[in-house]
């Protein structure tokens, strides 16, 4: 039996948080523990990857997290100029994390490097006001936030640099497939679907065959990373 069936030719990246084309402008706050802003998902989503833009080439590394209310670090990541770059900001791949619906949460990015010597964390970046960025339409943007309580210190600007990429969790009924950075692709379908097995092919008419990697059981869905292997790429779920 059929369980669902997809195409793969170019699909959409995962949906960067903050969405702003204007460039990061170089300033600079000395802070507790980073700096970043607060959301909240409309929806539960799995955040893929963690990003941050940096604002000068003297620097070169950033570590950027994702905090909830209870200031308990869910993820976080080193990113470098090395990273994967997607429009102006380098991103990390990390082990997908669910980020329950209507919950409040913190992304925060420091400098990795540079200042820890003198300081607990040095954040460098841009300081936008509200017409400067735009957000994904699946979270609230709740202000920016900044030090080691994390207030919220302003609803109407943001502190630019610290990023994620997400993918909006699928309805029960399908499989999702999506690139979450370059040359590689997330797949994501409902745990109640236990008893079906993933199968891939290069065109509609080459037999399918079973994909082998098993994929990771996360929040309710089961979530598989693959490489991007060509242009178009076929997959569906049997039974």
């Amino acid at each position: 039996m059929l369980f669902a069936c997809f195409a793969l030719n170019h699909a959409a990246f995962a949906s960067e948080a903050i969405q702003t084309a204007t460039p990061n402008v170089n300033e600079s706050f000395v802070t507790d523990d980073g700096a970043g802003f607060a959301f909240r998902p409309r929806t539960n989503i799995l955040i893929t990857a963690l990003g941050y833009q940096f604002s000068s080439n003297s620097y070169v590394t950033g570590k950027v997290e994702i905090v909830d209310a209870a200031r308990v670090v869910l993820t976080s990541a080193i990113i470098s100029t090395n990273s994967p770059k997607v429009n102006e900001i380098y991103y990390e791949p990390i082990a997908p994390v669910v980020i329950p619906a209507y919950s409040t949460n913190f992304v925060l990015g420091q400098d990795h490097e540079f200042f820890l010597t003198n300081f607990t964390a040095f954040w460098l970046g841009g300081l936008l006001d509200t017409n400067e960025f735009s957000v994904a339409p699946e979270l609230d943007y709740l202000g920016a936030a900044i030090g080691t309580n994390l207030p919220i210190s302003s609803k109407t600007n943001l502190f630019q640099g610290a990023n994620f990429q997400f993918i909006a969790q699928p309805s029960p009924a399908g499989l999702e497939i999506r690139a979450s950075l370059p040359n590689t692709i997330l797949l994501i379908w409902p745990e109640e679907a236990a008893g079906y097995t993933l199968q891939s092919s290069a065109t509609l008419d080459t037999p399918m065959t079973n994909v082998l990697q098993p994929p990771v059981l996360i929040g309710g869905v089961r979530v598989l990373a693959l490489p991007d292997e060509g242009p178009s790429r076929f997959f569906h779920l049997v039974q």
